[in-house]
């Protein structure tokens, strides 16, 4: 178990100090340089420019050396150009690797379908020996990277939401504080007994406004931040089924094998018969270009959608 120790720290202050104390920390980016790291320690800065599969092999390599990469991954071009070399380079051979995904979800919605993030967590879920957190927060971001640095092994960490909505949702930052972190396990924000939000990432945001609506509403909302997804904790998921009279995850990714597939696979294992929804994103390319709020709320992954979605489900 990890726990964020100080005044929550952005990724490049702790890249700066894990390097400072350990010189096989280095940095591994696509045209994304870090530059106080950079500045202090430049002989361990590499930058392959805009090629993700050469940036995972690279950082492979230098694991196999005994060096500590930290990768910078954009979503989605990772891992949607270098899942072969995460796959087969990186994680077969247990590279001792940390990658910091960012711009998860319907975030870079202004660059078009091409910028679009639905299938990273599917594609990292199907890969051996791979790790891959979600921290909520700054807070549970620093705690996340701390408990990763202590694997000797791949760890991709879904990082926070960078985009906050505006209008009638936001904005709303999730103000959580300094508390452990231990992979493997979920945390609840919330405990109710009519409805449980299984979410992480992005989605994590208007779930809490949602189940905030529904609460004021008279229904009984918990939230369950599921920011361990690999190894993902499947009694959380269980303890939701049992507890509540229904569970609706939400995410902002394809419903296809993702968040959704593996609640919905822990509750029908166990056995467990209660309502069960997946909320995400449809099987759909989304072509339009426009605002990050009013784009979601075309396919009801907004405060209103999850809380619409929660009272179809119990009805």
């Amino acid at each position: 178990m990890a726990t964020a120790t100080s005044q929550p720290k952005s990724v490049s202050e702790l890249l700066f100090e894990y390097g400072s104390k350990d010189n096989r920390v280095c940095y591994v980016g696509v045209d994304t340089i870090d530059a106080a790291f950079a500045e202090r320690h430049p002989e361990r800065v590499i930058d392959v420019g805009i090629a993700e599969q050469n940036e995972m092999a690279v950082a492979a390599g230098m694991a196999a050396a005994g060096m500590i990469p930290i990768v910078n991954a954009v979503t989605p071009f990772s891992p949607l150009r270098n899942y072969d070399q995460i796959r087969t380079v990186l994680a077969r051979h247990d590279g001792n690797v940390k990658i910091i995904a960012r711009a998860l979800g319907l975030q870079n919605i202004s660059h078009g379908a091409t910028h679009h993030d639905y299938e990273s967590l599917a594609l990292y879920l199907t890969i051996p020996n791979l790790i891959v957190l979600a921290p909520a927060e700054d807070w549970q971001m620093e705690a996340a990277f701390r408990a990763a640095m202590e694997v000797e092994g791949p760890v991709v960490l879904m990082g926070p939401s960078m985009t906050y909505d505006v209008g009638a949702d936001g904005p709303m930052a999730l103000e959580l504080g300094e508390r452990p972190f231990e992979i493997g396990k979920a945390e609840w924000l919330s405990e109710g007994a009519d409805v449980a939000i299984v979410s992480f990432g992005p989605a994590l945001r208007y779930s809490m406004q949602a189940a905030n609506r529904l609460n004021d509403s008279g229904i009984s909302a918990g939230v369950l931040n599921m920011c361990s997804l690999k190894p993902f904790d499947n009694e959380a998921v269980i303890h939701a089924a049992n507890n509540y009279k229904a569970v609706l995850a939400v995410e902002e990714q394809t419903i296809w094998g993702g968040l959704g597939a593996a609640v919905g696979t822990a509750i029908a294992e166990a056995g467990i018969g209660t309502k069960f929804k997946r909320l995400g994103i449809p099987d759909i390319y989304m072509e339009e270009i426009g605002d990050y709020t009013e784009m979601r709320a075309m396919i009801g992954l907004n405060a209103t959608g999850v809380a619409d979605a929660a009272r179809e489900l119990l009805a």
